[in-house]
């Protein structure tokens, strides 16, 4: 007799007296996952039963795994809503500031819609901000912005326009940072005509400005001629310059070149190098960030 289990009656001849049977290899594998296998031992006919444990022990795992997910989406959310809630004070005065016209606090809010940070990270909301304090002649903004166009556009569009268009503006007021990616894309020819000139006279400033990756660009281009007269003496002063600063490449070119210079012409770039100070941009007065600091030449 079938025990209660199994199903009352073998499907084929209709007899109570069914017994499980044993899976056998040529056995679907996901058939056997949910169907158990009975033999009626009156006609000896096999059928498969629905197998009622495996389908409870699935819908509970269901339920217990949509209840653990609930609890730590509340949790995740709690917390989101905490550091939410504690940044509204302080973003609710950079927001006034910013709607009062303050290019700082339009600056810092462009940065916390760009970032994310108390603000959802709103690429429309973050360039109309940025843009503002920009259009004041916020460097820092233009930089930024600058990136943020190129991050999202290509050398054709529109955005890559605006991109160029803000970074000459930002290298304009002497911004290092932007003169330094406007020399390397005149270098380079990206985005731009290639022009070693014009790569020359933008990393020239940035590298007088106490920008390191320019002096180290710079002596590059003294070594080759690029754009500047064949000067392996300069070109030993910039890789100096940049190597006290902790430019590991310029310290590699730094011994290169030297190789290729006498005891005198050694000295003289020593001298040179201590003899350098960065010379003061003309950055707009309200641009805080931006203070370089310098360590000393080492011989």
């Amino acid at each position: 007799m079938a025990n209660k289990n199994q199903e009352k009656n073998c499907p084929h001849c209709g007899s109570a007296d069914i017994r499980p049977s044993r899976v056998r290899s040529k056995d679907a594998a996901f058939h056997t996952l949910i169907y158990s296998p009975y033999r009626c031992r009156e006609c000896r006919e096999r059928h498969w039963v629905l197998n009622h444990r495996v389908i409870y022990t699935s819908v509970a795992s269901i339920v217990a795994i949509t209840i653990i997910g609930i609890i730590f989406y509340s949790s995740a959310l709690t917390t989101n809503t905490f550091n939410t809630i504690a940044f509204s004070d302080q973003t609710s005065a950079v927001i006034a500031l910013a709607e009062e016209g303050d290019m700082n606090a339009q600056y810092e809010l462009g940065l916390k819609y760009l970032r994310g940070e108390g603000l959802p990270p709103l690429k429309k909301d973050a360039i109309k901000w940025l843009s503002a304090a920009a259009n004041q002649g916020h460097t820092d903004a233009q930089l930024v912005l600058s990136n943020t166009y190129l991050n999202y556009g290509s050398r054709d569009s529109q955005e890559f326009k605006k991109a160029t268009q803000w970074l000459v503006q930002a290298a304009n007021q002497g911004q290092p940072e932007a003169q330094y990616i406007l020399g390397n894309m005149h270098a380079e020819g990206q985005g731009v005509i290639q022009d070693f000139q014009q790569a020359a006279k933008w990393l020239q400033l940035a590298a007088n400005a106490g920008h390191v990756e320019a002096m180290y660009r710079l002596g590059m281009m003294h070594v080759v001629g690029d754009g500047v007269a064949k000067d392996r003496v300069q070109a030993y002063v910039w890789f100096n310059l940049a190597a006290a600063e902790g430019n590991h490449q310029a310290f590699i070119a730094r011994t290169e070149v030297s190789e290729l210079l006498n005891a005198e012409q050694i000295n003289a770039a020593q001298t040179k190098s201590r003899e350098w100070r960065p010379t003061p941009t003309n950055l707009v007065k309200n641009n805080t960030n931006q203070k370089a600091q310098f360590t000393q030449v080492e011989h």
